[in-house]
């Protein structure tokens, strides 16, 4: 019988035989015009091009079909065993021919089998085998990115569900291996600078005074404090002479310590004095008149003071302010005024020498070993709880023995509270319990970190 000299090319090159009456037909012809797009089959090489040509690897997983991930493994030319079965399979039809139907058809179910074990072993080659690729792995002909953040979150992961199981408390050096959380992070201050400078238009040429100022600043430190630097800016707004203010010795703290014994008071009139006049004390021309006694509106606007206060203080010359806590608005005022303002903060109201050096010796012993601290002040007090009007956990004695002092204070002006109410809106301290739990939820651990708590007597 003779044969057609025609040949066709598979995926090697080698030449097959056909003839007339033998017909295979190939994978590749059952599939559609679709199927045998280009576009329809992308493998790694395709991403790698596409990543030289400039236009972006993404990384993205395409999901083939057996069919698909056949043509693809022909293509890379990983059919080595076809040309073999090939020749085999036309010897076979050959020989069928020659020796008869029935052994012909034992023959073709072992060649069925030898096809079906060739087709295992090449999709077995296929899903297990993987190269590296510029320290990247390469599975199933496709990329996969492994990066050491991942391997080192999950390995994080791992040890501290094992030791939070086994109830182990880690080593110190081992927990600054972990990511340091929020509350010990720098907060990032690269755009923000100090609004103290003074305006070229702003410093004072004159020394004309519409009177004298007298303030009693009240509160505990933090809001006298404020409260003097209020009074600064308020100096400025009325063009009015600023008496050294007086501390507060009638508060629940009875401290009777006065300005000179906390601040360095010549440094705080030097700092000041392009800004406004300051003055140890009253004048020997002044001292006889009584001054007129007013308790600023709080939360006033530059407009109050500049109108009805400048009145009263051209025509009394000496007023005394009997509160400075909160009398002038944080906002809608000129930019220089708040300058002003942050700038005796921040550098006029220097403490005297004695407290630095207290302070920086405090501070040293915090930061042994350089290791961070958290400086925690308690609010737990009866003063606080008085003022604020919270009894929660209080027992009804206790209850009403705060309610009494609240109504023996005279400038505080709500008397009738809601302790549950205010509790409810943020408006009473952290109990001791609350005050332990809060440090720990931000990641402070008080076998290791170093905790500096100040305050009041705990009520």
């Amino acid at each position: 019988m003779s044969t057609s000299a025609t040949t066709t090319s598979s995926c090697n090159g080698s030449p097959r035989p056909g003839g007339p009456t033998t017909h295979r037909r190939r994978v590749a012809d059952l599939m559609t015009e679709s199927e045998k797009a280009p576009d329809h089959i992308v493998d790694g090489d395709e991403d790698e091009a596409n990543c030289n040509n400039g236009t972006g690897c993404n990384n993205v997983h395409h999901h083939h079909t057996p069919l698909i991930r056949y043509l693809l493994l022909r293509r890379k030319g990983a059919c080595l065993l076809e040309p073999l079965i090939l020749r085999i399979e036309d010897f076979v039809l050959r020989l069928s021919l020659k020796l008869g139907r029935n052994m012909g058809r034992t023959i073709f179910g072992a060649l069925m089998i030898m096809v079906v074990m060739s087709v295992f072993l090449k999709f077995s080659f296929m899903m297990g085998s993987h190269v590296e690729v510029n320290g990247k792995r390469r599975e199933n002909g496709l990329l996969i990115l492994q990066t050491f953040k991942d391997d080192w979150s999950m390995a994080q992961k791992v040890v501290s569900d094992s030791d939070v199981s086994s109830g182990a408390v880690m080593p110190k050096r081992l927990l600054e291996k972990y990511t340091t959380t929020e509350i010990w992070m720098k907060p990032n201050s690269d755009e923000f600078y100090q609004c103290i400078t003074r305006p070229r238009n702003r410093i004072r040429t004159s020394s004309a005074t519409n009177g004298y100022l007298l303030v009693h600043a009240n509160g505990g430190l933090n809001q006298m404090r404020t409260g003097i630097c209020d009074m600064v800016a308020v100096a400025k707004i009325m063009n009015a002479t600023l008496v050294l203010p007086r501390l507060d010795h009638e508060s629940f703290w009875t401290d009777p310590s006065d300005f000179k014994d906390i601040f360095d008071w010549k440094h705080f009139i030097e700092t000041l004095k392009d800004d406004i006049e300051i003055v140890e004390s009253l004048p020997p021309s002044y001292q006889a008149v009584k001054p007129l006694l007013k308790a600023p509106i709080s939360w006033s606007k530059a407009s109050y003071y500049r109108g009805e206060m400048v009145h009263l203080l051209k025509q009394h010359k000496v007023i005394k302010f009997t509160h400075t806590d909160s009398r002038l608005a944080n906002n809608g005022l000129a930019a220089s005024i708040q300058r002003l303002r942050c700038r005796a903060n921040y550098e006029a109201l220097r403490y005297t020498n004695e407290i630095e050096e207290l302070g920086k010796i405090l501070v040293d012993r915090l930061r042994k070993d350089s290791e961070p601290f958290v400086a925690l002040h308690l609010r737990y007090e009866k003063d606080m709880l008085a003022f604020t009007g919270c009894s929660h956990n209080l027992t009804a004695e206790e209850a009403e023995e705060l309610r009494v002092m609240r109504y023996g204070v005279k400038h505080w002006k709500e008397k009738e509270i809601d302790s549950k109410e205010r509790r409810l809106q943020g408006g009473c301290p952290m109990s001791p319990r609350e005050a332990a739990l809060f440090p720990q939820g931000h990641g402070v651990s008080f076998h290791y970190d170093n905790i500096h708590c100040r305050g009041g007597n705990l009520w």
